[in-house]
């Protein structure tokens, strides 16, 4: 349905057209380019990793503006909200251990948790995750997005996913079918639209 190509025009990694999409109220095509990705975390579907070690790749947004003592709380806490820090602490080196070529020697799930953490750390304004929890269990989905809800100094949040239980938290859920949206509401409103496709979606994964 095009979520993904709907999600790339926000950072501007396609051209949107002048006046259709807003951030802070100004056309995002009236931002400088540096300055308005400087304001999005965004986790692609492709979670990718750098041959480097666990701490440089979850701390590669923050080498503009913070010291490497200052960087480490932060990745230390990026990490547990994404719910990859066990994981880390169990590795040989913990956060010193080298991440093979596009973190080859972790599995799928650690790979989203990792690259999750590294867009938590500089606490973006807006955070994309682009179906960015199909490769976790549904415990450690629902860890996160728990994690996600009760931070602080919480940014909104842009969210794709096939799974319900992704959205269900959601302020405003839009349901795609070919590239239009066809339903709009809270997952509450939504799953009294018997018969319609976020409702056979609920039905069929609950």
């Amino acid at each position: 349905s095009g979520k993904t190509t709907l999600l790339n025009l926000i950072p501007r990694l396609y051209p949107a057209p002048d006046k259709t999409i807003f951030f802070d109220g100004i056309d995002i095509n009236e931002w400088p380019l540096k300055d308005l990705r400087d304001q999005i975390g965004y986790v692609s579907q492709d979670a990718f990793l750098f041959n480097d070690t666990v701490f440089e790749n979850v701390s590669f947004g923050l080498f503009q503006w913070a010291t490497q003592t200052q960087r480490e709380p932060l990745v230390v806490e990026s990490s547990q909200r994404a719910a990859v820090h066990p994981d880390i602490c169990r590795m040989d080196k913990a956060y010193e251990t080298q991440l093979g070529e596009r973190g080859s020697n972790v599995s799928g799930g650690q790979r989203q948790r990792l690259t999750i953490a590294r867009a938590l750390a500089t606490e973006p304004p807006l955070l994309i995750l682009d179906d960015a929890l199909s490769a976790v269990d549904m415990q450690t989905e629902e860890l996160i997005l728990k994690n996600l809800r009760e931070r602080k100094n919480r940014n909104t949040e842009i969210i794709s996913a096939h799974r319900v239980s992704t959205v269900k938290h959601s302020d405003l859920i839009y349901v795609l079918e070919k590239g239009k949206i066809i339903q709009a509401g809270s997952h509450e409103e939504l799953i009294k639209q018997r018969n319609r496709l976020y409702w056979r979606f609920y039905e069929q994964q609950r």
